[in-house]
């Protein structure tokens, strides 16, 4: 089941956003601007690996993959994951920054549940329910970030806020145990299922639109 704003072509927004990241890492090459790598550990996105370039005093950079991986809390798996891109003017060609982050958010959330039906035969049926919740966002920031500029260690501090569009959900149900396949339609027409359907689709629509702080501490090197 999905449920979602008007399309917004993604992979077509990121691959314009690719080019223009290798444009931007091109000339920080040709420039001879050190590249480096860096880890933060943020909220909402506990932990990023990053690409970082400084083509010019007053520009830096980054493209990141960030996220969390699969956790189990009580019955549910959790587990995100993040691309994003960062652009930064440093006001006074200094260490303060004032940036933004174009990013692809995507949240899965597993669980199981056992369904009781009577048609065609009373029985209980047990499931496993995916819940996807995918959206674009962008984060305006400011911070401080020292050592960019020449080889050796980078650290930063920043926040903002994270602003999300385009969010879409997708609810997936499959059946455990393959004597009961046949029962799927049925396990879907039952009420229990179709308020959790709703209260799911809720419940993703208001975390697809949420705006989220964002905190980030950044530690790295450059080379």
């Amino acid at each position: 089941m999905r449920n979602e704003d008007p399309p917004i072509r993604h992979p077509r927004l990121f691959g314009s956003a690719s080019v223009l990241l290798v444009a931007f890492f091109s000339a920080s090459t040709s420039q001879a601007t050190p590249l480096g790598a860096s880890i933060s550990l943020e909220l909402p996105h506990p932990a990023n690996l990053s690409l970082e370039a400084r083509p010019s005093p007053e520009f830096s950079g980054s493209f990141s993959l960030g996220g969390l991986p699969a956790i189990r809390m009580n019955k549910v798996s959790l587990s995100m994951f993040t691309p994003n891109f960062r652009g930064r003017w440093h006001a006074f060609s200094g260490a303060f920054f004032i940036g933004g982050i174009l990013g692809y958010q995507r949240l899965k959330g597993s669980t199981s549940q056992d369904f009781a039906v009577t048609s065609p035969f009373p029985a209980t049926v047990p499931t496993s329910i995916d819940l996807t919740i995918k959206n674009l966002y962008f984060t305006p920031h400011l911070g401080w970030v020292w050592g960019m500029g020449s080889p050796g260690f980078l650290f930063g501090l920043e926040a903002g806020i994270q602003v999300p569009f385009a969010p879409a959900s997708e609810l997936e149900i499959q059946i455990n145990d393959p004597s009961y396949a046949a029962l799927l339609s049925v396990v879907q027409s039952t009420s229990e299922y179709q308020q959790a359907e709703s209260d799911v689709e809720t419940a993703a629509n208001r975390v697809g639109r949420m705006v989220f702080p964002y905190v980030a501490i950044r530690l790295g090197w450059m080379f």
